[in-house]
């Protein structure tokens, strides 16, 4: 069984002090904001002789429940039966959990952390809703190159492999999001915007995608980390064999 431990914390967009050239600007990391508030989630196999019993507490906002079982179908558990209430503002849930051939989770720390980390919320500052680049590991979301495109590009790294065009793409139309062009490429010189190509490593594809929101605009904070928080999770290594989903839910 693990209990987290988690409460209002402030988080800056940037360090303090930071130097930058004044043609650039500062990326913004996922949820950047002034207040962010963590879940308190746990796992335990002994309350139930059948099921892992996850119990989930965090100030609840629209979309909570979505994003929870987003992340525990891309772990392949299934809920059994569930409980799921607000009290005070708090978001109450309990799920009692098999994976897909029956079992008890094998591993409930490793699931605790993970449903800490999607579940989580901070509200946004004012620099981070103003800003023009977010980015977090492998992915970049950038309005600076175009009057009404944002460029999404994605690392695909190690995690690369047949089917991966097809999940990033899932990921953005699965969100809302229009694709007006695409450019995939290993060696990708000027097919990039001036810049991009440098805030990302060097190997495997490169993925860039021009996009725009369902009203045919650039993307907003809320819809940039959306984009960070679904694209991130199919580039970055995978955690303890944990998997992002192919189907995508309207998040944004």
């Amino acid at each position: 069984a693990r209990a987290a431990r988690g409460g209002p914390a402030g988080r800056a967009a940037a360090a303090p002090g930071a130097e930058l050239p004044a043609e650039e600007e500062a990326e913004v990391p996922p949820l950047a904001g002034e207040e962010c508030f963590m879940a308190f989630v746990s796992v335990d196999n002994d309350l139930d002789p059948e099921c892992s019993v996850m119990s989930v507490s965090v100030l609840d906002y629209p979309g909570l429940l979505r994003v929870v079982c987003w992340a525990l179908n891309g772990m392949d558990l299934v809920v059994e039966k569930a409980s799921l209430k607000v009290v005070d503002g708090m978001a109450e849930d309990v799920f009692y959990l098999k994976d897909v051939r029956g079992n008890k989770i094998g591993d409930p720390d490793m699931v605790a952390r993970w449903i800490e980390g999607v579940a989580g919320r901070c509200k946004p500052s004012e620099d981070a809703l103003a800003s023009q680049v977010f980015a977090a590991g492998n992915v970049t979301v950038d309005n600076r190159h175009y009057p009404d495109f944002t460029v999404v590009t994605a690392l695909a790294g190690a995690e690369d492999q047949p089917g991966f065009l097809l999940d990033l793409c899932s990921v953005l139309t699965g969100i809302g999001l229009q694709i007006n062009e695409a450019v995939i490429c290993r060696d990708c010189g000027e097919l990039l915007p001036k810049g991009v190509q440098d805030t990302l490593p060097r190997s495997g594809r490169t993925f860039r995608f021009l996009v725009q929101n369902s009203q045919g605009h650039k993307l907003n904070y809320s819809e940039a980390s959306a984009v960070l928080f679904t694209m991130e999770l199919l580039t970055s290594p995978r955690r303890g064999g944990l998997t992002g989903p192919t189907s995508i839910p309207q998040i944004v």
